[in-house]
């Protein structure tokens, strides 16, 4: 309902205002901050990138104001990673501009979770590809900056090899496969590098009584020693396993809008107890 009352009062704006949107061409519009640092890091400042959910909202809860869907439906392309929150908002921001072309960024990704995730960023493999994808967009877009492009890409491309390594080969020393997290962010993470994610929430929902005690017996029995946790959620369950066991909480970003510092944060920490 609160949706359907905030695209009424942008139809309303527009019209009273007597605005015409036109498409601005060098204007790329994504969800979220992850997203943007990629096509920005391809781009530079051949183009402007419009994040909707800044990096420190929760995107399943956050609801954008009527003058950030304006500024949105002035872009030319939408890049898309099929978020539930995409879905939410993306026909009611064609409606407003039918010009903006969505264009999907996520369609050949080489590492999958197995589940319903929508963490696809969270995989360094899934960021390459995902920058590949940005880059043939891009050169689509303004073929005469191509080799601009080009050099940008190899560059972060070159980047993102190395950290594929040095996650690589510090996670191989550890003890065990299996990591903790609160919110079951890391599943693609997980699945590139052979491990397995346990995460406090399943679902969306708080754990049982039940599950909480079964995951003390898991941290024992594989000697786990920390858990993943981030400040977009409640550190509520944080607080219960570290009082409860040795383990050490250690904060991440997932949203962070540099994923070059988000992937050295957590291989920091897998180097940490992994030796």
């Amino acid at each position: 309902m609160r949706n359907k009352k905030t695209f009424l009062l942008i139809v309303v704006f527009l019209f009273q205002s007597t605005l015409t949107f036109a498409s601005k061409s060098d204007n790329i519009a994504v969800s979220i901050s992850p997203v943007a640092f990629i096509v920005q890091e391809i781009g530079g400042d051949k183009i402007d990138v419009l994040t909707m959910v800044p990096s420190d909202s929760n995107p399943h809860l956050y609801e954008p104001s009527v003058r950030r869907m304006i500024s949105f439906s002035e872009s030319s392309r939408f890049f898309s990673i099929g978020s539930d929150f995409e879905k939410v908002w993306l026909d009611r921001l064609l409606s407003l501009n039918n010009n903006m072309k969505v264009q999907s960024i996520t369609q050949h990704l080489p590492v999958t979770s197995g589940i319903k995730d929508p963490h696809v960023w969270m995989s360094p493999s899934n960021v390459k590809k995902m920058a590949e994808e940005v880059l043939s967009e891009l050169i689509n877009m303004k073929p005469a900056d191509k080799s601009f492009f080009k050099s940008n890409y190899n560059s972060f491309a070159a980047k993102i090899d190395n950290i594929i390594n040095k996650i690589d080969k510090t996670t191989k020393k550890c003890e065990t496969d299996k990591f903790l997290t609160v919110h079951p962010v890391l599943g693609y993470f997980a699945s590139e590098f052979h491990l397995k994610q346990i995460a406090v929430e399943k679902h969306g929902q708080e754990p049982s009584a039940r599950y909480l005690s079964s995951l003390m017996e898991t941290i024992k029995e594989e000697n786990i020693k920390f858990i993943f946790s981030q400040a977009q959620v409640s550190q509520q369950y944080v607080k219960v396993i570290v009082d409860e066991t040795d383990v050490t909480a250690e904060m991440i970003d997932p949203l962070s809008n540099n994923l070059f510092i988000m992937f050295e944060n957590i291989w920091s920490v897998f180097n940490k107890y992994c030796r």
